[in-house]
């Protein structure tokens, strides 16, 4: 996948109401009612990355946490989804 593929799919999602942005080797996506995410080149394709904050519940019963997103890779086809130090929830598919 080259990047004028990721371009191509940055217009279109700016067509869909979202504020597209570099950093780096990503293309941040942006939206104010819609969940906000990263494409990068990868693998010969694109890979989407979507953080969502944990809440207070996740963080206080880690292991119920932990069990839910062992389920949702269980249950996943094509995504994947862990969390990171603070207890965000990291998608990527």
């Amino acid at each position: 996948m080259t990047l004028d593929t990721i371009t191509q799919m940055g217009n279109h999602l700016q067509f869909l109401g979202y504020e597209i942005t570099q950093a780096g080797d990503r293309t941040i996506a942006r939206h104010a009612k819609k969940l906000n995410f990263s494409m990068r080149s990868y693998g010969g394709g694109v890979l989407f990355t979507a953080i969502m904050g944990a809440s207070k519940n996740a963080r206080k019963n880690m292991p119920k946490y932990l069990e839910f997103i062992n389920l949702l890779n269980r249950k996943a086809a094509i995504a994947r989804f862990y969390a990171d130090e603070e207890s965000d929830l990291f998608i990527e598919m």
